[in-house]
């Protein structure tokens, strides 16, 4: 992962003129003591920035963010970005303030005013944080369906919640194409149109899809 060398090899193999690097998602760290997370995203960043800026032809970086301290991490964006040169933020699925938690909308807002996108990539559960369902805990399935499920879930909490109406200029990319909400589409507007909870602005015929829409998915299935 860390040999830029041997990336550029690879990469003029397959024929692939430009990367953005993104954090390793085992060393995002949400759950760790905060201060010390701030310490490690400054350090992170700092190298990511010094290794894509002797290739910068060819590599580019996004951000780690201490998501457990609102404060570090927004402090940390603007200096990723104004300083540092990197081109947006990548944190997990899975953090101490769930998306659609206001005191994220600092983050959020944060983004939208340096114009970055913000990558949400799930974490193996338990691995710096609470442990996951123990039926995830044998045949890779944390990674198989738990990555899935986070994403998943991650989808519902920015329309649901209303993260994506609070910030219309806000870009967030998912992981491996949402997850598993390809299949759960009509299931998830189902409910938007239909349960106590949802807000009148979600209960229209075709509300919860025109805001999936505004979401970006890579298509690493």
């Amino acid at each position: 992962f860390m040999d830029a060398g041997r990336r550029l090899a690879r990469m003029d193999e397959a024929g692939i003129d430009f990367q953005v690097l993104s954090p390793n998602p085992l060393t995002l760290l949400h759950f760790i003591e905060p201060g010390a997370a701030a310490r490690f995203c400054r350090t992170h960043n700092d190298a990511l920035a010094a290794l894509v800026a002797r290739h910068p032809d060819r590599l580019a970086g996004c951000a780690a963010l201490p998501m457990q301290d609102i404060g570090a991490a927004v402090a940390e964006l603007e200096r990723a970005v104004g300083d540092l040169g990197l081109l947006g933020a990548y944190v997990g699925t899975d953090m101490p303030h769930r998306l659609d938690d206001p005191a994220m909308d600092r983050v959020y807002e944060t983004l939208v005013r340096l114009d970055v996108p913000l990558f949400l990539h799930p974490s193996p559960a338990g691995i710096d944080g609470p442990k996951g369902d123990p039926n995830l805990a044998d045949y890779d399935l944390d990674v198989v369906i738990g990555f899935a499920a986070q994403e998943t879930l991650a989808v519902a909490r920015l329309i649901y919640g209303g993260v994506v109406d609070r910030h219309p200029a806000l870009d967030i990319c998912l992981s491996h194409g949402g997850g598993s909400t390809g299949y759960l589409i009509g299931r998830m507007a189902m409910a938007a149109r239909k349960r106590p909870w949802s807000p009148a602005e979600l209960r229209a015929d075709g509300a919860f899809e025109r805001r999936l829409a505004r979401l970006w998915f890579d298509n690493h299935l």
